[in-house]
């Protein structure tokens, strides 16, 4: 897929590439490197932070020198964009549905962790309540009521 130099990017969308400069650095546009570590920029980026290009799209020679576009080059490069907005919207769908996916098993993994626990709880009361059991004396039964003097007299 081609990339921008920031440049390219800015003179394309319109903007300084001060503002371009700013958006990396809040972390709102992301960046490649290429093999010589010069700063590329994906065209699907540069749509999604700062929306359609502004400025006519250009293209360079053999000799990198701008060549103007037609309309019909215009519009083969308003499809070029959609293909790269729909490529983009794919990745990021692909990219949530892997998160979904990782959260989904951390998940699993959490409550298996929580049924595993619940069962050792339930256990250490067993063993606690038993441990009461035998170390606390059994309850006295209670005596029975003691008779009055009338009914010892009368030997009721």
């Amino acid at each position: 897929m081609a990339t921008l130099t920031i440049a390219s990017a800015a003179r394309t969308w319109g903007v300084s590439r001060q503002t371009v400069y700013n958006k990396i650095s809040e972390g709102v546009l992301s960046v490649t490197k290429d093999a010589s570590d010069a700063t590329r920029i994906d065209p699907a980026e540069m749509l999604r932070v700062f929306g359609e290009p502004k400025t006519e799209a250009r293209q360079l020679d053999e000799d990198g020198e701008p060549v103007s576009i037609g309309k019909g080059d215009s519009l083969r490069s308003l499809i070029e964009i959609e293909v790269l907005r729909r490529e983009a919207s794919e990745q990021r769908a692909l990219h949530l549905e892997s998160e979904v996916s990782t959260l989904r098993r951390q998940l699993e993994r959490l409550e298996a962790k929580e049924d595993v626990r619940d069962r050792q709880l339930e256990a250490a009361l067993k063993s606690v309540t038993e441990a009461l059991r035998v170390a606390l004396p059994a309850p006295e039964t209670a005596a029975a009521p003691r008779k009055s003097i009338l009914e010892r007299i009368l030997k009721l």
